[in-house]
């Protein structure tokens, strides 16, 4: 148990890091805004509590907010990621993926496709609520739909990178 905690605080610390230091500096053009510290939502065991998930998202969101100053933008959409993640989780059939010996969703479980599907669905949602937050006018919806795309794109290939340099062989 405390081994658990230690490795998904690690992880947390880790990808918030990675975020505020490197992806938060780069330059790739306002339309283009990788956000790889959502990964920690996708890495939580099916075994986690869906209150627990709840409120890991809101203070991994909230800790960005403090550190960025975005006054809760993070915080409700990665609540509103959170959330989504226990709904489509209840709907992939975890009993028969514990049962199967897999402990979250990932490529092993899912396929690679619908693996990328799901990956890419759920940051979408997020990056739609986050950037819709941000614009909040009904008249920049086009522009935030293509803002949520192009980071969606930018999200899931920093995921998948951090995925293949970090996660082990047998967990995919």
């Amino acid at each position: 148990m405390i081994r658990e905690l230690a490795k998904y605080s690690f992880t947390v610390i880790l990808l918030l890091m990675l975020q505020l230091l490197v992806f938060s500096k780069l330059n790739l053009g306002y339309m283009f805004k990788p956000f790889p510290y959502i990964w920690f939502i996708f890495l939580l065991p099916f075994s986690t509590n869906r209150y627990t998930m709840l409120v890991l998202g809101f203070l991994t969101g909230f800790a960005l907010d403090f550190f960025s100053n975005t006054y809760g933008l993070h915080a409700a959409a990665t609540t509103l990621l959170a959330f989504g993640r226990v709904i489509v989780d209840r709907r992939l059939n975890i009993e028969t993926a514990q049962r199967e010996g897999y402990e979250r969703p990932g490529r092993g479980m899912l396929g690679l496709g619908s693996y990328l599907l799901y990956l890419t669905g759920m940051c979408f949602v997020h990056h739609t609520i986050l950037f819709y937050y941000e614009a909040f006018r009904f008249s920049l919806l086009p522009q935030v739909l293509l803002t949520a795309l192009l980071s969606t794109t930018g999200t899931v290939a920093s995921v998948l990178l951090l995925e293949a340099i970090f996660v082990k062989r047998s967990i995919r």
